[in-house]
């Protein structure tokens, strides 16, 4: 591998981190904005798929650091829970749709 992908290999994690924080800030203020005719059930589902993705960043840089050891091939069953929270969230939003429109 060559010195730029090494690079961004190793910053890449700790980037993600400062892109979740800015995503908790912006969940933070739509949430005492959220009125009784906003549907908020997949705001929550995608909540809960940004705080998967958390707990699969915090456990990148802990690998990096050396603080612990986890084989690499589990980012990818966070990757999949990540995506199908994801697609639930759509599913349940366009049933919302059907329903009320």
């Amino acid at each position: 591998m060559s010195v730029i992908t090494n690079s961004i290999a190793l910053a890449a994690p700790y980037y993600n981190l400062i892109l979740f924080a800015i995503a908790i800030i912006l969940f933070l203020k739509l949430i005492p904005n959220a009125t009784r005719r906003m549907y908020a059930l997949p705001w929550n589902v995608l909540f809960v798929a940004v705080i998967v993705f958390l707990i699969e960043q915090l456990l990148s840089v802990l690998r990096q650091t050396g603080i612990v050891y986890s084989p690499v091939h589990i980012n990818g069953f966070f990757q999949l829970v990540i995506a199908s929270l994801l697609v639930y969230c759509l599913l349940i939003q366009k049933e919302h749709v059907q329903h009320t429109g």
